[in-house]
């Protein structure tokens, strides 16, 4: 229903509402010159059945009915109608000038208003120095906000009462205004100044979600936290004033983490390789011509996976590049590599490379072989034949090995646990159990 239908109009409510205030309902109505009375009067054009009726009121109301004089309603309907009409501005403006917890609370817990109003709401609500449950009215507004926000809370109800369904919101999120509200309430912002303050869990959580934004991150960087600052920058990628604000600490620890880094800005880059982090990076970082180009000459560039073809090529013609070329699973100098000749660099091509349209020379590279999850089918079965101890421990944590192999080892002691966790094989049994084997 649209509340505008009834401008200038006397709408009367039989009983008590249930999300809304009487009070509150009358100042919504007053935007369209419409007028809330308790109870019937004459020229009411509408009836809201309220949740509970008096006896007097509900017989006035069948009344009405028969008479089909005015129009009825549910006390559900027509909340749900005015909770559309609200003016956030106003209401706003209403609460913060009130400072009346009680009411902030009743928004709260009203459903009908939207996410956007209830966080606006909800940054206006004081936790007075306690935590999310530790008392009534904290818990029942964290309740609210868990029952809004926690993806499955259809199926599990009673998770509203529980501090993993806050944890539950934060890491289901992608709304960054969401975090960004939740991170700010008092019983976060408390954490950030104490190490043994148990909401450590939920920065943890906001210090590694993508979501996270450069606000929260820079707040938790600036609180000089060390255990969340070092979680920062090993994300995947940062804003480049928090790369900065990171780099300003010259904390070895943070230096190495941001080192890993898959994505760094230039300027980042160069003062990591000044501070001999080279080798590092030349291995993490998401490489295009001109980062190659600044890091070719570090050992470590042949381990990363992100070289491209020519890149590969021109790394291969210098030796010291060769091994670790063997050692990265993206490379696609296979033929080449083997070609060499070298033992070494053989057993480690074996070991890491896809080998898919690769002749292979089993004899003496069985454990290699038997570690690689591109080997064929028929040459881990001859490697098996052979039962040789390294090459049986590389099997059983292969999810290439068959199945057949794997329930083979898992009766030898040695290999039985490196089978359990396999996760091929504990797919296999999850499978038999599904179809009721």
């Amino acid at each position: 229903m649209e509340l505008q239908k009834y401008k200038n109009e006397k709408i009367a409510l039989f009983g008590k509402p249930r999300a809304f205030g009487f009070d509150e309902l009358q100042s919504i109505l007053g935007r369209f010159n419409a007028e809330l009375v308790s109870g019937y009067e004459d020229g009411v054009l509408l009836v809201v059945e309220g949740a509970v009726m008096p006896t007097p009121l509900r017989l006035k109301a069948e009344e009405l009915y028969e008479e089909g004089s005015v129009e009825f309603c549910s006390v559900e309907e027509f909340e749900k109608a005015a909770a559309k009409a609200i003016e956030p501005k106003k209401v706003l403006m209403h609460l913060k000038l009130a400072a009346n917890q009680e009411k902030i609370i009743a928004y709260l817990q009203n459903d009908y208003i939207d996410d956007t109003l209830f966080l606006e709401i909800l940054k206006l609500y004081r936790f007075g120095g306690e935590n999310f449950f530790e008392n009534d009215t904290n818990r029942d507004v964290t309740a609210a906000l868990i029952r809004r926000f926690y993806n499955e809370y259809e199926k599990n109800h009673n998770i509203q009462y529980s501090y993993i369904g806050l944890l539950g919101v934060v890491e289901q999120s992608e709304d960054p205004k969401l975090l960004e509200t939740i991170f700010s309430l008092q019983p976060v912002q408390e954490a950030l100044q104490n190490k043994n303050n148990p909401n450590t869990k939920l920065l943890t959580l906001f210090a590694l979600h993508p979501a996270s934004s450069t606000k929260i991150l820079s707040s938790i960087v600036k609180s000089g936290n060390t255990e969340f600052i070092h979680t920062i920058a090993q994300r995947e990628h940062l804003h480049e004033t928090i790369q900065q604000t990171l780099l300003e600490r010259n904390d070895p620890d943070i230096n190495n983490a941001l080192s890993h880094a898959k994505e760094l800005d230039e300027p980042t880059i160069k003062t990591l390789i000044e501070r001999g982090y080279a080798n590092i990076l030349s291995a993490s970082l998401n490489l295009d011509q001109k980062r190659f180009d600044m890091l070719c000459e570090n050992d470590s560039i042949a381990m990363n996976e992100t070289l491209t073809k020519s890149m590969q090529k021109r790394l291969f013609k210098e030796e010291k590049h060769r091994r670790n070329l063997a050692r990265n699973p993206a490379c696609i100098l296979t033929k080449e590599l083997l070609a060499l000749g070298d033992d070494t660099i053989r057993s480690l091509v074996y070991r890491y490379h896809n080998l898919e349209d690769t002749e292979l020379s089993v004899d003496g590279y069985e454990a290699s072989l038997a570690a690689n999850p591109t080997t064929p089918k028929e040459v881990l079965e001859e490697i098996f034949s052979k039962n040789i101890h390294e090459a049986n421990e590389a099997l059983a944590s292969n999810v290439a090995t068959p199945v057949d192999i794997l329930y083979q080892l898992s009766f030898d002691m040695r290999y039985a646990q490196k089978v359990k966790t396999n996760p091929a094989f504990g797919e296999h049994i999850k499978t038999l159990h599904a179809i009721g084997v």
